[in-house]
């Protein structure tokens, strides 16, 4: 924490200024994480300090806001060279999309990678290793089956966002399918 907390003031984050009667005070939370290795085990203890800006409003409290990082990530870059041997990724693509059939978890993130099986650059192949490194972390972490005492019924969820994706503009959807408590699909 303390290390967190020196580093937002030698950044001068913030700037304390006198309290308003006519505007609200931003109060803050710490969030606490711990960072993992491949393996599992601890490789660090993160602390953060997060303020609750949900408590402001536009134009009374603030006028502009600035973040680093962009609200969705986007996978296509115009600029970026498209690679120049895509037979790796198409093999891994293929792969990946295989394992989505036991691993649920993968299903999104294969999904949208495979939308650039056409001309695939180098930061899609990066995303396609970072989900390959994901899986190596949760090798040992999976679906239970578990037996039911009763009639085993069988059901459908669906969900979908309309023009969502920021790169293709096209929507995504999912499903999962449960037989009994257990989840099949």
């Amino acid at each position: 924490m303390t290390d967190e907390f020196n580093a937002l003031r030698e950044n001068q984050t913030w700037t304390l200024v006198p309290h308003s009667s006519r505007q609200n005070a931003v109060g803050c939370i710490w969030v606490f994480k711990i960072k993992r290795l491949a393996d599992g085990s601890i490789e660090r203890y993160k602390a953060r300090l997060v303020a609750k800006g949900f408590h402001q409003q536009h134009g009374l409290d603030y006028d502009e806001t600035f973040s680093p990082m962009c609200a969705k990530t986007q996978l296509f870059d115009l600029e970026e060279d498209p690679l120049s041997d895509a037979t790796q990724y198409h093999h891994l693509i293929g792969l990946l999309q295989y394992l989505t059939l036991t691993c649920l978890d993968i299903a999104f993130a294969v999904h949208h990678v495979a939308h650039f099986m056409s001309t695939p650059r180098t930061t899609h192949l990066a995303t396609v290793k970072r989900i390959l490194r994901y899986l190596k972390g949760t090798l040992y972490i999976g679906l239970v089956f578990c037996p039911s005492s009763g009639p085993l019924a069988l059901h459908a969820y669906s969900d979908a966002d309309w023009v969502e994706c920021p790169d293709t503009r096209r929507s995504t959807s999912s499903y999962c399918i449960f037989l009994g408590p257990n989840l099949i699909s």
